[in-house]
């Protein structure tokens, strides 16, 4: 079976800097500074550098620069990585240096860490290193005090950007879970030579067939109970780039993934789990299956799972691993999930996250994909009123990826349909006897009216343009 191109739109590529060397590209790494000081350097960015695409949630933002030494670094992929972990040790000096900024409001400080993100989730390494920013051992970057980058540094991010790990110079961190003081941290493997010790342990060896199969794994990751949010979509992007025929056929398969409706009852039955007595769990289960279909009740077990894996390592997160711990003894013990076991089923809020993803990349075969998904999305029947929005929001998001198409006009018929059922609705819940309307369902009109509002709007826009 002939392969199928895929087009990639990513980062010029500058031909002198591609003739370079590994260990030149490392050396010239020196050279490297932050350009504008209003925007993000690489080090403390989680886009793709290779990609010329915004990061998630960003497309309207000014894109973060690309240097074109570390973006050939990354392209690079598996072959760079043995150099890369030599060089975590590198203590030579760029030009890049961080200040910590004068005292703000809600200023959690700057510390310098050593936090780590693993290959697999949980592991231990020899000598420790954390997995969260441990304020209790770290010191911190007093004000105008300055820190300087070394080439080790960028080493360990650019490593991060091949191997799909959050491996960042410098990151935005929650200290003592208050979420209104926000912390910046420093992660140096030179600064903490265990953090390279553990990446040597992680990555060393490491072969393409390793990396491609590492990369499956995580794109198969279901985003809204995997182990850290948005990794899925990042294997999406990086499998796509560095191994295009496999992206192609795992890309497929996710697309046509069926629906998960209710994953709002699955986290809410899952958070109700880590604070339940063994005998409050059993009961609490059996009603969510008496209530949901398998698919519901396999994605449940699985976000126990994950939550066990990813619970902080403070008193309370101690209680939550007990209580979940409990609960998957007790109450799914005839269904063990494996390393390799995956989520069939996806929320319409990750397919949407899925099709924003794929937007740098284009292939024959990929419109079809689509429409599929956007005609099973259709035939859906959400039991709730914000599980029909999230439907609604991806037939919207496939019909924009789907313009000039063949498949557009269906796309754009549901759409109609929808526009005129709840444009009439939610006229309906304006009027005063609305209140007194069985069900209470014109008061979701009124709950939802902004998200609402927004998706009319932005479908009626599509369908007149059309």
């Amino acid at each position: 079976m002939p392969s199928v191109p895929v087009t990639i739109r990513s980062i010029s590529r500058d031909p002198a800097v591609a003739a370079l060397s590994t260990a030149t590209l490392i050396n010239r790494l020196q050279d490297e500074a932050p350009g504008d000081p209003q925007r993000r350097w690489p080090a403390m960015v989680i886009a793709f550098q290779p990609l010329d695409a915004p990061q998630r949630g960003e497309q309207n933002l000014p894109r973060d620069p690309r240097s074109p030494v570390m973006t050939e670094l990354i392209r690079r992929g598996v072959d760079a990585v043995p150099l890369l972990l030599t060089h975590l040790s590198d203590a030579r000096p760029t030009r890049l240096v961080d200040y910590h900024p004068p005292q703000m409001i809600n200023d959690g400080g700057t510390w310098f860490a050593d936090g780590f993100d693993p290959r697999k989730p949980g592991a231990v390494f020899s000598p420790p290193v954390n997995h969260e920013v441990d304020f209790k051992t770290t010191r911190t970057l007093k004000e105008g005090e300055s820190y300087t980058v070394k080439i080790g540094d960028l080493c360990f991010f650019a490593l991060g950007q091949i191997v799909d790990r959050r491996l960042l110079v410098f990151g935005i961190v929650v200290k003592d879970h208050i979420w209104e003081i926000r912390s910046r941290s420093i992660n140096s493997p030179v600064e903490f030579p265990a953090l390279a010790a553990a990446a040597r342990q992680d990555w060393g060896g490491l072969t393409r067939d390793e990396h491609e199969h590492l990369l499956e794994a995580d794109a198969w990751e279901n985003d809204a109970l995997g182990t850290q949010p948005g990794r899925c979509y990042d294997a999406v992007q990086r499998l796509l780039f560095y191994y295009p025929e496999e992206g192609r056929r795992v890309v497929a398969a996710l697309l046509r993934r069926p629906l998960l409706m209710n994953y709002g009852d699955v986290a809410d039955t899952g958070a109700e789990l880590g604070r339940e007595t063994s005998e409050q769990q059993i009961a609490t289960v059996a009603a969510f299956r008496r209530s949901h279909d398998a698919g519901a009740f396999d994605a449940l077990h699985h976000f126990v799972v994950r939550k066990l894996q990813t619970s902080p390592s403070d008193r309370g997160g101690k209680v939550t691993r007990r209580n979940l711990t409990n609960a998957l003894n007790r109450c799914f013990p005839d269904h063990p999930i494996g390393p390799n076991d995956r989520i069939l089923e996806a929320p319409a809020q990750d397919q949407i996250a899925l099709l924003d993803t794929l937007e740098p990349f284009d292939w024959s075969e990929l419109p079809d994909a689509v429409a599929e998904m956007c005609e099973r999305a259709s035939r859906a029947s959400p039991n709730i009123f914000g599980e029909r929005l999230g439907r609604d929001q991806l037939v919207l998001t496939c019909a924009l990826r789907l313009k000039g198409s063949p498949h557009f006009d269906a796309c754009a018929k549901f759409l109609t349909g929808e526009i005129n059922d709840l444009s009439a609705k939610m006229h309906a819940s304006e009027a005063p006897a609305s209140s007194d309307q069985p069900g209470g369902a014109p008061n979701q009109y009124r709950e939802f009216r902004v998200v609402l509002n927004t998706w009319l709007h932005d479908a009626s826009t599509l369908i007149a343009g059309h």
